[in-house]
């Protein structure tokens, strides 16, 4: 490769991974997001505003970027994935009502470590001895956030059991999203699949918000513009533009640095949570934060780097031998004489 093709292979790379962090900053937002969306909405109101107005977005976008356009037979194949899609929506939607942004963030930790459980159960993954260990350090985290919770007050950051126990599904909902995705996506565009779900999730949300509309309690009060600011932008920088960062991001990296990156998550929602929303740091946060970042470096960050490693080393054996193999093909066509090999009997 030439030098000019490193240096623009290089500033891809830089790109990309910006557009990775850029995915992780808009995600770790949601909560501040919804938490200023609630006074206003119900959760469920909330949650269909946001998926009609992402889907609106996506739609177009999908459109005229994926090859082929749309078709009835991908939407019908993608739907268990779509409606895994909407579970998660939804047990956000109501769980950060009872949680505390921090809290529902080291949640979502888990998901890596979910990911790995049913990559095994569905796709018969090996499962290592580091992927063990890390997954129980992973799931020993959130029984200290569900074990602390148990107060139900929203005071020590820790948020309520039911709020914890909503963001748990909401985050083993994301987790089978990520593994149906990820078998989908073999066959169909990513954007066609994020634009599948956002349609399946706008078609089943009046049924979910319908109750809170004839109960008359869709809206808390009077709608302020910070709320409906918020509801839009969880549509528009969540839904929309975190997906497309992510996937342009990732189609250029690695799982190793996309998993990397996802830890400064926690940190950005503790920056912007303490100063905005009044939560506090515990004991026990702090503890169950240690405990999955560490089970996720066991888990997920451990296996990636050594099969990293091993590629790294594959490639340079090919590239090692190929010009052998070239330079032999060479003089045959060309009708050289090979090099001699010196003979062992001169010795003699």
């Amino acid at each position: 490769m030439s030098e000019t093709g490193a240096h623009q292979e290089a500033r891809a790379s830089i790109w990309r991974v910006l557009a990775l962090l850029l995915a992780v900053a808009l995600s770790s937002s949601a909560a501040l997001l919804a938490k200023y969306a609630l006074d206003s909405f119900s959760p469920l109101t909330m949650t269909a505003v946001r998926v009609w107005i992402a889907a609106l977005v996506m739609l177009p976008i999908a459109i005229f970027t994926v090859p082929g356009g749309l078709h009835w037979r991908g939407f019908l194949r993608a739907l268990p994935m779509s409606l895994c899609y909407g579970l998660n929506a939804t047990c956000f939607g109501i769980g950060i009502n009872f949680t505390t942004a921090i809290a529902s963030q080291l949640i979502y930790l888990l998901v890596p470590v979910l990911a790995l459980i049913g990559a095994r159960i569905f796709f018969r993954e090996p499962l290592t001895a580091t992927k063990v260990i890390g997954t129980a350090l992973g799931i020993g985290g959130v029984v200290v956030v569900l074990l602390g919770s148990l107060e139900g007050s929203l005071g020590n950051s820790l948020g309520t059991l039911t709020g914890n126990a909503l963001i748990l599904a909401a985050a083993v909902a994301w987790a089978s999203f990520s593994l149906l995705a990820q078998r989908q996506s073999q066959s169909q565009h990513p954007l066609e699949l994020s634009c599948y779900a956002l349609l399946t999730c706008a078609c089943i949300m009046p049924l979910v918000v319908l109750p809170d509309l004839l109960r008359h309690q869709a809206i808390h009060a009077s709608v302020t513009w910070l709320a409906l600011l918020s509801a839009i932008g969880l549509a528009l920088l969540v839904s929309v533009g975190r997906d497309a960062a992510f996937q342009w991001g990732i189609h250029g990296s690695s799982a190793f640095v996309a998993g990397a990156l996802g830890f400064a998550g926690p940190f950005l929602t503790t920056a912007y949570a303490i100063p905005l929303l009044g939560e506090q740091l515990s004991v026990n946060l702090l503890i169950s934060g240690a405990l999955i970042i560490v089970g996720l470096f066991f888990a997920v960050i451990l296996p990636a780097q050594q099969q990293r490693r091993l590629q790294t080393a594959a490639r340079a054996k090919s590239v090692i031998s190929v010009p052998l193999l070239d330079d032999t093909s060479a003089a045959a066509k060309t009708g050289a004489a090979l090099p001699l090999q010196p003979d062992r009997r001169e010795h003699l």
